[in-house]
């Protein structure tokens, strides 16, 4: 299986450490590694854009190659001078699976128009969904690719940034066979962060004293990589089976949803810090 990750920064958050946030990704790799070492890639987002790196390479190797370590000086800087201050960082470490790791579309962060995001998992009737949806378009072989092509095909037209991509997860919920935890987000909404799953392990917690938002495939590898530093108090955040969470960063607010029910508009709850 594979391992994802990712961090997310409210509005008015405390992170002042450039360098600390940086150690802390790098531990998110190191040790997420271990659950797959074919290619390993990074999304990152500010106000403007989202970017991505990746390459068929394990982590460990990735995090000290020049192509990594650029994209990560210039994109993580709290500087009280520095104009696109990072909003989300998204990560994966992929295992074996469907798909050649030398075509780097096969690897993650997968970029699907809008949408960009991570999986851990297996969807088993990808080919078929693709035949199915026969105008959305196929870059990749990887099984992953159709979760996020979904999501953007029902999303695309969307006003509502909360709303109706919550309908898009679910609605790309009800074709998908297989396994899955996933986190993307949208370069439409980039202060959105979106976590769901149906049966993947996912942990997610929130650091109150610094405005932080942190999930990963193991609470022991945020436990692990993020004693680094001194983000206080951590607050588990409870992601049930068959459910997604979607942080909307600027509000400082946390949005619940079940993947096979009708969105409960009251879902809404605020990040307390």
């Amino acid at each position: 299986m594979c391992a994802i990750f990712g961090i997310g920064f409210i509005k008015n958050h405390r992170v002042v450490n450039s360098d600390a946030i940086k150690l802390i990704i790098k531990n998110l790799f190191a040790l997420s590694q271990d659950r797959g070492r074919i290619a390993t890639g990074l999304a990152i987002s500010n106000e403007n854009e989202v970017s991505v790196v990746k390459k068929n390479v394990a982590a460990s190797t990735f995090v000290n190659e020049k192509e990594y370590i650029d994209f990560v000086e210039e994109r993580i800087d709290f500087g009280v001078e520095r104009k696109l201050k990072p909003i989300s960082v998204i990560g994966h470490c992929r295992f074996p699976t469907k798909g050649s790791a030398e075509n780097n579309h096969n690897n993650h962060p997968i970029v699907a128009n809008n949408i960009i995001g991570v999986h851990n998992g297996h969807i088993g009737n990808d080919d078929h969904l693709f035949k199915l949806f026969d105008k959305i378009e196929r870059k990749a072989e990887v099984d992953s690719e159709i979760i996020f092509r979904l999501i953007d095909f029902y999303s695309y037209q969307s006003e509502n940034i909360v709303t109706e991509v919550t309908e898009a997860v679910k609605k790309a919920s009800m074709f998908m066979e297989g396994s899955y935890a996933c986190g993307f987000v949208s370069s439409r909404n980039p202060h959105m962060l979106h976590i769901f799953r149906n049966s993947g392990p996912i942990d997610v917690v929130f650091f109150p004293k610094v405005g932080m938002v942190v999930f990963s495939s193991s609470l022991v590898y945020i436990n692990k990589a993020t004693a680094v530093a001194d983000l206080g108090r951590m607050k588990t955040i409870e992601m049930p089976m068959n459910s997604g969470i979607v942080f909307n960063l600027y509000a400082n607010k946390m949005y619940r949803y079940k993947l096979r029910e009708r969105i409960n508009r009251s879902g809404y709850s605020n990040l307390e810090y």
